[in-house]
């Protein structure tokens, strides 16, 4: 059945069956166990016109996220959206990102605006960005990007600048009211191999009432389907990966000229004997392979100290060095608000993600006494790092994202390793 809440149309459903699963039930994506039990108010873009700003990037999906909101008969707005001076060495392809999203608005018929956060993403991405990883962190600039400025700053430039009703955006996500406590949720994309929810895990329950994720319901495959029978110019466009700053460039090379090299030892985790140098801490993050010349054998990062500026190595992906039981995090952002189990004195059961694309595990949630939450693996976890976003899920509802800023060793004792 279907019913309508601030305007859009819910239409009650059950998750869609998935029949990959079933042909290799050993190997779900996400290690995802499927649900058919529970039922998720899935949000459709409003019956009614309304006035929708849709975040062009140049590529395919966010594209075919405009030809389907023009085709449902909305008054569209592009809005291009600048985040880095062209002038600065090792940018992302401006130009050519602008070219196409002018040919689709042609195309569609719809205007394009312009809009620059320089200013703001250099202060509250960049820069930061630089900081945690000249202290040895591991940060995600697209998870802070997210946060602070596409679905923050951009948000209410469109919703108040513009007066448009809605943004819309590429992300392979979607939005529900979930059936149990019927908040108003972020859930993984239909396809999990695109799926880009861990990246939104920071962004707020306000945002999602003012948000849309036309393509959420497909696969990149029909996305591009659907470009090329429409006839859009970048149909059968590469996507972009990595951070817009760097472009074409090297990472180690960009960043390099923003902190200075601090070359130290690298040494080996067992004994302490030293084994190869490095260029700085920041050039590597937990679990990372080294190349140390005159070692046959791989070795990989185990522990930075920045006190005394020395990589730990370890040699061997299966080392016990490299797993960890639990980590910690004092700034966790819940999307639909602080799970009812904390208020009734339990801990969480959920899954965790801690990197984009990675195997989800089954994890405990417990408070910590001064703030934040300590999050128990189920399983030893591979090269947590300290920096990165640790994402909760509950199925496919993604609860949020926080910061690991601690982490603890593995009991060598009474687990067993898996095997990589």
């Amino acid at each position: 059945y279907q019913r309508r809440v601030r305007g859009i149309m819910f239409t009650k459903i059950k998750p869609l069956f998935r029949p990959q699963l079933l042909r290799n039930p050993k190997v779900f994506f996400h290690n995802q166990v499927p649900s058919f039990t529970k039922t998720v108010q899935w949000v459709s873009p409003p019956k009614t016109k309304k006035k929708i700003a849709v975040a062009l990037s140049g590529g395919v999906d966010s594209s075919v996220s405009a030809l389907k909101l023009k085709q449902q008969g909305h008054d569209l707005v592009g809005v291009y959206m600048k985040n880095w001076n062209s002038e600065e060495e090792g940018t992302c392809t401006n130009e050519e990102d602008l070219d196409y999203v002018r040919k689709v608005s042609q195309l569609l018929d719809f205007p394009v605006k312009q809009v620059s956060f320089e200013k703001e993403y250099w202060n509250y991405v960049f820069e930061p960005s630089l900081q945690e990883l000249s202290e040895g962190f591991t940060p995600n600039p697209d998870v802070v990007c997210n946060r602070e400025i596409k679905f923050s700053r951009l948000l209410d430039f469109v919703t108040n600048g513009l007066g448009a009703d809605y943004l819309a955006t590429g992300h392979y996500c979607r939005v529900g009211v979930d059936p149990i406590d019927g908040e108003l949720s972020l859930y993984r994309g239909l396809d999990t191999q695109k799926d880009q929810s861990y990246f939104l895990a920071q962004i707020s329950a306000s945002a999602l009432n003012r948000v849309l994720f036309p393509i959420g319901d497909f696969y990149k495959s029909q996305v591009r389907q659907i470009a090329r029978e429409a006839g859009l110019p970048n149909g059968d466009r590469k996507d972009s990966f990595g951070l817009c700053f760097i472009g074409k460039r090297r990472f180690k090379s960009f960043i390099g000229e923003y902190i200075d090299r601090e070359p130290g030892l690298i040494r080996s985790i067992e004994g302490g004997k030293s084994i190869g140098t490095h260029d700085g801490l920041w050039h590597y993050t937990f679990g990372q392979s080294l190349r140390i010349p005159g070692q046959p054998q791989k070795w990989y990062v185990a522990e930075k100290d920045k006190s005394q500026n020395v990589i730990s190595a370890c040699l061997g992906k299966n080392h016990p060095s490299l797993y960890r039981d639990y980590v910690k995090t004092f700034e966790f952002s819940w999307i639909s608000g602080v799970p009812s189990e904390f208020s009734s004195g339990k801990d969480l059961k959920c899954q965790y993600q801690i990197r984009s694309r990675c195997s989800v595990g089954d994890c405990t949630v417990v408070p910590l006494n001064g703030g934040g939450y300590k999050v128990l693996f189920l399983r030893p976890q591979l090269a947590p790092a300290l920096g990165q976003i640790i994402a909760l899920y509950q199925g496919d509802r993604c609860l949020g994202g926080g910061k690991i800023q601690d982490f603890g060793p593995v009991s060598y004792t009474h687990l067993t390793l898996p095997t990589i």
